[in-house]
């Protein structure tokens, strides 16, 4: 299966649509407008919460926690490493690895892989192409995939932040 998340641009908050296969939307997913930390909300399309993502406060690296239909499911982190990017997912016998710099990379489950993610760069927004071998895991993927981009956004607000202080 197929999922498309496509991020607008020119918002005030993140948000995101998630299409299948035949562009059919299946997923909004919306930010928090006033907050300290990262949260976004995945709605289906009748409007009910799926997925809740929350990024923990007092953290040197990112911890977003995930929620799926309002249970804690994982909760995905950030490791500090020199050369690469890597996340744990907390809670679940899956990893995550590949590029993420180039946002090629992979869930997996032990040698199994449970998505592909790729990222388009000539994009207005954020575009991720997920391909999901089991349709029952997309809601974790979605998540996953989410928790990602909250992380990589906050690298990138804390290394301009810092740059922006040496001058």
């Amino acid at each position: 299966m197929k999922l498309y998340i496509k991020q607008k641009v020119f918002t005030i908050r993140d948000k995101f649509t998630i299409k299948n296969e035949d562009q059919v939307d299946v997923f909004t997913a919306v930010g928090k407008l006033i907050s300290l930390t990262k949260k976004l909300t995945v709605y289906d399309q009748e409007g009910q919460e799926v997925i809740f993502l929350d990024q923990r406060l007092w953290h040197f690296l990112p911890h977003i926690d995930v929620y799926i239909n309002q249970q804690r499911a994982f909760t995905i982190i950030k490791k500090f490493t020199f050369f690469r990017q890597h996340y744990v997912i907390d809670g679940m016998s899956w990893h995550v690895e590949g590029d993420f710099w180039a946002h090629n990379y992979q869930v997996m489950d032990q040698t199994e892989i449970v998505a592909k993610i790729s990222k388009a760069f000539f994009s207005w927004g954020d575009f991720y192409e997920i391909d999901i071998a089991d349709e029952n895991n997309a809601k974790k993927v979605i998540a996953i995939v989410l928790a990602i981009d909250i992380a990589l956004s906050s690298s990138k607000n804390n290394a301009a932040t810092s740059g922006s202080n040496n001058h």
